[in-house]
């Protein structure tokens, strides 16, 4: 028998996050990152990046209703099962996250009014690839293998955006504060970045929601593994297609600055 690759006990997440670490690394550092954070791009550059991730909850929603329908085909009847079944959580997670993304975009709004940040931009285009990416992703998610986790690929999705955005700004926070303590922070967002969006975007409850997805899926394979190791490389083929595409949506996420 061939050793794992998963490691013991399995984790998909770790082996995923571990599968190109440069790719990685290029959907969650960039200049943008740093400079937005920093306080040194101007309200009207902000305000389009912002315009962009707010269509984007558009699109992460229609995911949402896309996934809960394959799971909720997976709902074990057995009431002794329900409970803590992996299935079960990911439903309540992602009723969760249609409750968080609804505040999301209700954040942002009054945020940006109390910064003076305009988010009705005629610069706005829907086919530019930090909205198309995400709206062929999102739109893209369908069951699976029936027999064998047939909401995995699309969980794979929603942790991998969710875990790369939140690595992206925790990045941007560690630069910020280098910044900060060298004196090079600026204030032309007037403050928006460091006093609301990345304490939004890195505080113990994102941490926590995340993770509840990760370890989720984690236990998930794990259960599917039991007795059935074969399954394995399908299970690590079909995550890596999804985790892969997402980190290429997420790169390209971040405008290129000059």
């Amino acid at each position: 028998m061939m050793p794992s690759k998963l490691g013991y006990p399995p984790s998909l997440t770790n082996h995923l996050l571990d599968s190109d670490p440069d790719a990685f690394r290029a959907a969650t550092q960039s200049k943008f990152l740093s400079l937005a954070a920093s306080g040194e791009l101007d309200s009207a550059k902000l305000g389009l990046w912002l315009t962009y991730d707010r269509i984007y909850i558009h699109k992460y929603l229609i995911g949402t209703g896309r996934l809960l329908e394959i799971a909720s085909r997976e709902i074990p009847r057995e009431v002794g099962l329900w409970k803590n079944h992996p299935t079960t959580r990911l439903i309540d997670w992602l009723t969760d996250s249609m409750v968080n993304i609804r505040r999301e975009e209700r954040f942002f709004i009054e945020t940006a009014e109390k910064y003076g940040i305009s988010l009705d931009t005629e610069d706005y285009h829907e086919t530019v690839p930090a909205v198309a990416d995400f709206e062929k992703i999102f739109l893209g998610i369908k069951a699976g293998q029936r027999d064998c986790l047939g909401w995995l690929e699309g969980a794979v999705v929603f942790w991998a955006t969710e875990k790369c955005y939140l690595e992206a700004w925790t990045w941007a926070k560690r630069h910020v504060e280098e910044k900060e303590a060298a004196g090079l922070a600026d204030q032309r967002d007037a403050g928006a970045m460091r006093a609301e969006f990345i304490p939004n975007w890195t505080s113990p409850e994102f941490v926590a929601f995340v993770d509840a997805l990760g370890s989720l899926i984690d236990d998930a394979v794990a259960k599917a593994l039991e007795g059935m190791p074969d399954r394995e490389a399908s299970i690590i083929s079909r995550s890596l297609a999804k985790w892969n595409e997402v980190l290429a949506a997420e790169t390209r996420f971040w405008p290129n600055i000059e």
